[in-house]
């Protein structure tokens, strides 16, 4: 099979869908197909555009990136130029609102998406929909406007084959008459083995239990809440944090990290802050770290390709907004998936390093959607 996939940016570890695009194309041509990449919307280009290699694992992918400076009259004329190179049969769009316009609201990236597919097979992975769970005025239009958007994208794109990485997208997508296929995401972190396994350290060696948390800090009641729940570990264990934090530079960060130090520095807290990490920097703190907190909603779980990560590395997950009774959908490896950190610790103590990634599974799973797709068209 022959696929070309479209996302908005490749800029690698700064767009978790990009690197889920490069990741998962790169596992296609492993398995003896043809892929490629245009990212159709770079932030992140210092040029206009770049057409070249980038590597997941050793494995080349082919690339085209376009700027989001250029008009859309310009990056057609590209797309359109590759595209005569590559000659794909099937074309997946990696569609994530925010990644194509500012506010979550790319109107035209349909009509753009129907000028470059013209008859050729059209498959849309929705990576994002519309907001979840509005608590303002203002999001409460987004949410409707963005319903909208993806209803009238949808039919003005008329792609062969829709998927969803969740449930809880499979059926807001339902909800407007789309029907939907699940295909689950893999870890966007490849399992990198350190050089030397045995010199690893034992869980809490120290006495001190090393959680790991990726990504945008947490704030509000969710802080609050996180907070509250270490405070309480701590008081009933005797067990002190060491708290490595991989998160950019922002505000949400230092008032995490001070609340941190102002409510646990009593409990002797460590903290080691990793402002940007390369993916092997990444799997091989997942290695050495006990437990990894993750910051999704129960029902969104299976959407965080770090929790995912983290579960494909062998790490107990401390999910700290679950209550243990509202359901996850999700099946990988919930052994290790806790609502209680005390539990989360415990399972480090025993754990085996043990790696067990999605990908290859997954990137199967991708290709017979679209085969059976192919064969209903022909039936």
């Amino acid at each position: 099979m022959n696929i070309l996939f479209l996302c908005s940016s490749l800029e690698s570890g700064r767009d978790g869908v990009g690197d889920y695009t490069r990741r998962l194309a790169a596992a296609l041509l492993r398995q003896g197909h043809q892929s490629c990449i245009v990212a159709l919307h770079d932030r992140h280009l210092p040029t206009d555009r770049m057409h070249g290699t980038q590597f997941d694992e050793q494995q080349q992918v082919n690339v085209l990136r376009l700027s989001s400076r250029l008009s859309w009259k310009d990056r057609l004329e590209e797309v359109a130029s590759f595209m005569l190179v590559v000659d794909p049969t099937w074309i997946s769009l990696q569609y994530v609102a925010y990644g194509f316009q500012d506010k979550g609201l790319p109107w035209s990236l349909a009509n753009q998406i129907k000028k470059i597919t013209k008859e050729r097979n059209l498959h849309i992975m929705f990576h994002e929909l519309w907001l979840d769970k509005p608590d303002n005025f203002k999001q409460e239009l987004t949410w409707r406007t963005q319903k909208q958007m993806i209803r009238y994208s949808i039919k003005k794109m008329n792609p062969k084959a829709v998927s969803a990485t969740i449930p809880f997208n499979i059926n807001r997508l339902a909800e407007i008459g789309v029907k939907a296929s699940l295909i689950e995401l893999f870890g966007n972190i490849p399992y990198k083995p350190v050089a030397k396994r045995e010199g690893l350290p034992a869980a809490m060696p120290d006495g001190k239990l090393n959680l790991l948390y990726f990504g945008a800090a947490p704030k509000g009641e969710f802080l609050h809440t996180m907070v509250r729940d270490l405070i309480t570990f701590c008081t009933v264990t005797g067990i002190s944090i060491r708290f490595t934090i991989v998160c950019g530079e922002t505000a949400e960060k230092q008032k995490f990290i001070s609340a941190l130090n102002s409510k646990l520095a009593q409990f002797g807290l460590s903290i080691v802050d990793v402002p940007f990490a390369t993916t092997e920097r990444l799997s091989e703190l997942m290695q050495q770290c006990d437990v990894g907190v993750s910051r999704s909603a129960p029902y969104l779980f299976g959407k965080s390709g770090t929790a995912i990560a983290m579960l494909e590395h062998g790490m107990p997950i401390w999910v700290a907004r679950w209550n243990g009774t509202d359901p996850l959908y999700y099946n990988f490896r919930t052994e290790l998936i806790f609502d209680n950190l005390r539990h989360a610790a415990n399972a480090s103590v025993n754990r085996t390093f043990s790696p067990h990634p999605l990908l290859p599974k997954i990137a199967s799973n991708f290709l017979n959607h679209l085969n059976a797709t192919e064969m209903i068209e022909t039936a």
